[in-house]
């Protein structure tokens, strides 16, 4: 059976993640939300890159990766409906590819789906 877990994340992030896993949870979904957050100013930069060539650049993306039982994370995909820009998704990509979580060594993956809003500052 599938479990979901709806939590919500400050600070840059819009809507809830989702956290997925088959089983028993296994990694505390605040640890989780710990980890996103204390990442937010990695996320942020790969947006003011872009944004210092193209001012006009907002919307949101969705940030999807697996957390492997090691604690490493795998699959990380960056999509979005209203911005296009590989420069973006690929340093949003290699910021979620160098976060670590908790070994849990059971054989089970976690995926989590987190939405970010990416609005310049006026």
């Amino acid at each position: 059976m599938k479990k979901i877990l709806i939590l919500s994340l400050l600070a840059g992030c819009s809507s809830q993640p989702l956290i997925e896993n088959s089983g028993k949870m296994t990694i505390n979904p605040e640890f989780i939300k710990e980890k996103l957050h204390d990442n937010i100013s990695k996320f942020r930069q790969c947006y003011k890159k872009e944004l210092d060539t193209n001012s006009e650049l907002s919307g949101s993306i969705n940030l999807k990766f697996t957390i492997l039982d090691n604690g490493s994370v795998s699959n990380s995909e960056v999509t979005s409906d209203n911005i296009k820009s590989s420069t973006i998704f690929d340093c949003m990509k290699a910021v979620s590819n160098q976060i670590r979580y908790p070994a849990t060594n059971d054989g089970q993956s976690t995926t989590v789906a987190q939405p970010i809003n990416l609005y310049p500052r006026h």
